[in-house]
């Protein structure tokens, strides 16, 4: 379970590192908001996995559910489905079906603790990331089995490392540049560098306009997509600063980035007023098609939502708002910008037709098309609140 002292711990080890390590680049004039490229191969080892079919009876209700204020809506609810698409999982260590669990943390010192920081549906991989010195990851299997275990280098491990594109790698930024990346292999081996300063901009001052926030490689490793939050990160004033953030993907083989996601705040933005928008976690459908975003476009501390935009090569992009995260109200007064991958998950299921979300100190199982809320599973505490989540394949 996430405590207080981890939560200070890894927010305070991020603005660090952060502020040690922001370089000015050279960054792109603009460009238009379109769906990336297609395909142009794999790059990633991919795992056989045999789905077992289990044929579930389900009874279908109808029930009332209140969204955030809203009028009370009529929706469709089918129980428990979850056997048929593998096990829901979380970072407090419990899931669904019952029993079902996430490996634990390497260990569970307060003063060396690890935070899960991604998971890797096709291989069943889960990496963590020491943050309290923030240089040590450590990639664990479904089981608990250790599969790596290395030091990321003086510089430390930057913010939100992931895994891919390849199946024994880690992307993580340059210890030189947060705008350079560098694949790295599980024994610690740096095998390739990848250069997304196309996202970034500068004033007229040469000063960086934009931080990198999460990033995510698609299924077959090709493209890589990257969220970028604006500068300054509190009272940013739309009447001088780029107050949006955005979602850009890169194609492994090189050419101009894609903007496909820009959040920018509906009411204007005061000095001190209110924060500029947040891109939180990022996340791939299976067939790499569509690509979910957790988004608050006036930033903190207001709800987010899960917004997954349709990426089908040679059609228009297009971007649907499947869920408002409704358990938030209680935790959004000590969130920071980090804080809205952890605090607000969501996990594809391994056949692309589901996401489950945190709700109602649970978790909500939705329509991966239109959002609708197919079923709920209950945590152990009411009042509770979900950090991560990861939905593995069934055996």
């Amino acid at each position: 379970m996430t405590t207080d002292l981890e939560q200070r711990l890894r927010l305070a080890f991020r603005e660090d590192a952060h502020r040690a390590r922001l370089v000015n680049p050279e960054g792109p004039t603009d460009a238009d908001e379109r769906p990336p490229a297609p395909h142009r191969g794999s790059h990633t080892a991919r795992w056989l996995v045999a789905a077992a079919l289990v044929i579930v009876a389900g009874v279908v209700g109808v029930v009332l559910i209140q969204d955030g204020g809203e009028d009370d809506r009529e929706v469709t609810t089918t129980p428990g489905p979850t056997e048929v698409n593998g096990s829901i999982v979380t970072g407090e260590g419990f899931g669904w079906p019952e029993g079902a669990s996430a490996p634990q943390r390497p260990d569970n010192f307060a003063y060396d603790g690890y935070a899960w920081e991604a998971f890797d549906p096709d291989t069943g991989s889960f990496l963590y990331v020491s943050h309290t010195s923030g240089r040590r990851i450590w990639i664990l299997d479904e089981e608990g089995g250790d599969e790596a275990d290395f030091v990321c280098g003086a510089a430390g491990c930057g913010s939100s490392p992931v895994l891919g594109p390849g199946s024994d790698e880690v992307t993580l930024p340059a210890p030189e540049s947060q705008l350079r990346l560098q694949v790295t292999a599980w024994d610690g081996t740096v095998r390739d560098t990848i250069d997304i300063s196309g996202a970034f901009s500068r004033d007229a001052n040469g000063a960086i306009e934009q931080y990198p926030a999460a990033m995510a490689w698609s299924p077959d490793g090709s493209r890589l997509a990257v969220g970028v939050l604006p500068l300054p990160r509190y009272g940013c004033d739309s009447s001088r600063d780029p107050c949006v953030a955005q979602v850009w993907v890169f194609d492994r083989d090189g050419g101009e980035p894609q903007r496909v996601h820009t959040a920018a705040p509906d009411q204007p933005v005061a000095v001190f007023g209110w924060n500029p928008p947040v891109v939180g976690d990022l996340s791939w459908s299976p067939d790499g098609n569509s690509l979910g975003v957790v988004v608050a476009p006036l930033g903190r501390p207001t709800r987010p939502s899960l917004v997954v935009l349709r990426l089908q090569p040679g059609e228009a992009l297009r971007s649907d708002v499947l869920h408002v995260f409704d358990d938030a109200q209680h935790s959004l007064s000590h969130l920071d910008q980090y804080d809205y991958g952890d605090e607000f998950p969501f996990a594809w299921s391994p056949d692309g037709t589901r996401i489950a979300v945190g709700s109602g100190g649970g978790v909500a199982e939705i329509s991966s098309e239109d959002g609708s809320i197919l079923a709920r599973h209950q945590g152990p505490d009411p009042d509770g609140h979900v950090h991560d989540l990861a939905w593995m394949r069934g055996d």
